[in-house]
């Protein structure tokens, strides 16, 4: 007794988030909003230790008090959107280079050669 198969491809399932019709690129997103526990960041502050001279190695501890909006999906992935930071207090910095808080200073944007547009030699944005 002969039956009539039929034989049908099976496509890998796409991966979320990604549409192939779209053209792909390695730079980030702009037009996507800001999302996670980063989404709304405070004023940069730069610091200076004293002690070593280092101006780009910090462990900084942040106390930060936010709310955000938790949308679990059906499969039971967590995506934290709309971010709002209510309140942010700096509990210590101290260098990663000598480990000491006491000498760490907080700079003024013009401290620091490079922070405001024009300061450096051959720069002329400013």
């Amino acid at each position: 007794m002969m039956t009539d198969e039929q034989v049908f491809a099976v496509k890998d399932p796409p991966v979320r988030g990604y549409d192939p019709a779209v053209p792909q690129s390695s730079e980030p997103r702009t037009d996507a909003p800001a999302r996670g526990p980063s989404a709304e960041r405070s004023p940069i502050v730069r610091y200076r230790c004293t002690a070593c001279g280092n101006l780009t190695q910090f462990d900084v501890t942040t106390l930060r008090r936010s709310r955000a909006f938790h949308h679990f999906t059906v499969g039971g992935d967590l995506d934290v959107e709309e971010v709002e930071v209510l309140a942010e207090e700096v509990e210590s910095v101290v260098c990663h280079w000598c480990g000491t808080g006491d000498s760490v200073v907080e700079l003024d944007p013009g401290d620091v050669p490079g922070d405001v547009p024009g300061d450096l030699p051959g720069d002329v944005t400013g």
